[in-house]
């Protein structure tokens, strides 16, 4: 991962993103990432979206750094 995700020292699998203007959880699955988006919502709750590997990399992170 780049783009300055920083990884869980515990939970290999996890990673987390700080952005100006949102915060969001990465969970890298068997077969997808799951990405958690902290107080995404317009109404303060969490938006979570699932993204599977046979997608390229570059639309991942194109999905996964837009934002909630």
């Amino acid at each position: 991962m780049s783009r300055g995700c920083e990884q869980d020292r515990q939970e290999l699998h996890c990673w987390q993103i700080d952005r100006p203007t949102w915060k969001a959880e990465l969970l890298l699955d068997i077969d997808q990432i799951t990405v958690r988006y902290i107080d995404g919502g317009g109404d303060g709750k969490d938006i979570q979206r699932a993204f599977k590997y046979s997608l390229s990399r570059h639309d991942i992170e194109d999905a996964v750094f837009s934002g909630p």
